[in-house]
């Protein structure tokens, strides 16, 4: 994360170098959970690709496609819920 400024930002960070097998595999989802100690059902995706959005459902997790990039997808429908823009997370989310 140092070339993105984002060091000290997170409680865990994850490189796809991690892990065996790349998505659409889960294995990334299961094993960034695992270092932070949380249940697969507990945790929430936010993806913009439709192998991340499977590697999610995959991995038991809600999966949210963010469409707000330039390349956006269509909705995808394996997905539990589709955001135009960020701003519009619902954090109700995390009551």
């Amino acid at each position: 994360m140092t070339s993105t400024g984002l060091d000290g930002s997170f409680d865990v960070t994850v490189s796809s170098t991690a892990v065996e097998n790349g998505k659409p595999a889960p294995d990334i989802f299961l094993y960034t959970a695992e270092r932070l100690h949380v249940e697969p059902a507990q945790c929430v995706v936010l993806e913009d690709s439709r192998a991340g959005v499977t590697a999610a459902k995959a991995a038991g997790m809600y999966a949210v496609q963010s469409r707000a990039a330039s390349t956006a997808l269509p909705p995808l429908p394996e997905a539990d819920l589709v955001l135009e823009r960020l701003s519009d997370f619902p954090l109700s989310l995390f009551d």
